[in-house]
Formats: C-alpha cells, structure tokens, sequence
C-alpha cells in the first residue's frame, strides 16, 4: 500500500468531517476503490451513511476512526436529544442481549452489561433498568465497583431501602481493613430511620465515634 510514496508519506487527521455519498464513477476515473463502510447493505442497524476506508487513487489511502476513539465526542452526540431516542431504537435491549449471551467471558459480559446500564442511567433516563443491568453486573462481579457506586446513588434516589441497605453491607464487608465508619453510619441510619430496625441499626453505630 505504500510503495507509490517512496521516500515521502504525509498524513492529514482532522475529526470534523465525514466522508458520504460516494460518486462511484470519479473513484473508478482516479484509479480509486472502496474498502469499507459504516453500515453493510441489508445489516440489522443502519449506522450511518459513513465511508470508513477507500484507495482514492493509487497511493492515497483515507480511513475514517471509529468514534470510540474519541469518547468525548461521541458522549457529546449521543445526549443530544434528537439522538438519543434514535440510539435506543437501534441498540436496544434485544441485541445486547444476543451479545450477552453470546459470550462466556465473564468481563467480557460484565463490560457489555455496563454499557446498556450507562444508556439506561444517563442517556433514556430510565433507572429502572439500569439497576437491572447493574445488579446483573453484580452477579458476575460481586466487587464490581462502578456498578455498586451507580447502585448506591440510584437506590437512594429512588428510595429503595432494603436493597440499599444490603448494597452498603456489601460495601462493608469489601472494604477489608479500610475504614467503614462511614457506609456503617449511613447503614444505621437507613436501618433506623427508614426500616423501622433500631436494634441493628444501634449495631451498626456502636462503633461510630460522633
């Protein structure tokens, strides 16, 4: 591929730009050929009109990125409004979970429940089910710790007790030699003032100095 260059390669990157709506007859002029595109005729989800990668003559190559590489961006996309409802149509429940369950890697599942659970939290708004996804995490990974902080926040949220008090005994017993006088405090007071528990709740304090 780069033999025509010689002893001179230049390379050009700019992310503002996408390449479309390919006049196939010039490329054929120039010497030209399409490598790839953004989505496959007849695919499952429709992508995007992207041209990803195409000889445009003999010894000029373009590549267009995936945008993961540029998470910013793509994070500034999907919270437009007008884009987030197309990106829960097209990368819906059902296909993660064709993905899920294809897969016998445990992290591999792990970071696939962790995407749909980000899309459900901060992108559809529906907590519901991101906790779902993230208690799911928990099954796989029990000291997951971005699926138990996201839980902590969304049980207190939504006032779920029970599951918030059984998350910070979770959060107890993994902190080892950490200091836990914390998670105990909130634990007690959880305990006492929302369940109704003041015996327990007295055991978690106890060993609060204040």
């Amino acid at each position: 591929m780069f033999a025509p260059f010689h002893d001179r390669l230049f390379v050009w990157e700019h992310r503002r730009w996408q390449a479309e709506g390919l006049d196939e007859r010039k490329l054929r002029e120039l010497g030209g050929e399409l490598w790839s595109v953004e989505s496959r005729p007849g695919g499952e989800v429709d992508k995007g009109p992207g041209l990803l990668g195409f000889r445009f003559a003999p010894g000029v190559v373009g590549t267009q990125f995936h945008p993961e590489a540029d998470m910013p961006g793509v994070m500034a996309w999907i919270n437009r409004p007008e884009h987030a409802a197309d990106l829960k149509d097209a990368y819906g429940n059902a296909l993660y979970e064709r993905m899920i369950a294809a897969t016998d890697d445990g992290a591999r599942r792990s970071d696939l429940l962790n995407e749909v659970a980000l899309v459900a939290e901060e992108i559809t708004g529906d907590a519901d089910k991101a906790i779902h996804y993230y208690e799911r995490i928990l099954q796989i990974e029990p000291g997951h710790q971005q699926a138990i902080l996201a839980l902590d926040k969304l049980y207190q949220t939504a006032e779920r007790w029970q599951e918030l008090a059984a998350l910070l005994r979770r959060r107890i017993e993994l902190a080892g030699g950490a200091d836990t006088t914390t998670l105990k405090h909130r634990l007690g007071s959880i305990l006492f003032l929302r369940l109704g528990d003041p015996k327990n709740a007295l055991d978690q304090l106890e060993g609060d100095p204040r």
